[in-house]
């Protein structure tokens, strides 16, 4: 066998198993925490040399979005009654609609400044878990009870 060869199907074969982990990671957290993806996807594949850019690792995710990657999760959150049919309906409609526009303006907008914008978001959201955490309002009234709306 060529060396060369030998040295692309190792790679490959690498990059297929950081890949799965990858994924049963995010699977695991997306079930426990909610949608994972901006958090630990799109940085794992871009700091894994997985795929090359931002805009690439954004559009791979969209393709998890694709498939019934959530079903069982799903199915457990509705069975323990922490689930709000509904909004979820209108947030996958909307979202749909606004993935649509965003990939649009994606193309208009460099690398760098989207992962400005992702490191942003992610310090708000993380000074919000870090200090409201448990102790939002929001948390407490609703806990454990499937609603409609």
């Amino acid at each position: 066998m060529n060396n060369t060869y030998s040295m692309v199907l190792a790679n490959s074969l690498i990059k297929y198993i950081l890949i799965t982990i990858v994924g049963f990671v995010s699977g695991i957290l997306q079930g426990s925490l909610g949608s994972v993806g901006v958090i630990v996807i799109i940085p794992a594949l871009l700091l894994l040399n997985i795929v090359g850019d931002y805009k690439t690792a954004c559009g791979t995710l969209l393709v998890t979005l694709l498939f019934p990657t959530s079903l069982l999760g799903l199915s457990e959150y509705y069975h323990t009654n922490s689930l709000a049919v509904i909004t979820g309906l209108i947030l996958t409609v909307t979202m749909t609609i606004g993935g649509y526009y965003g990939a649009l303006v994606s193309n208009y907008v460099t690398y760098g400044t989207l992962e400005i914008i992702s490191g942003i978001i992610f310090i708000i959201v993380g000074i919000h878990y870090l200090f409201m955490g448990t102790h939002s309002l929001y948390t407490k009234e609703f806990r454990n009870k499937t609603i409609w709306f």
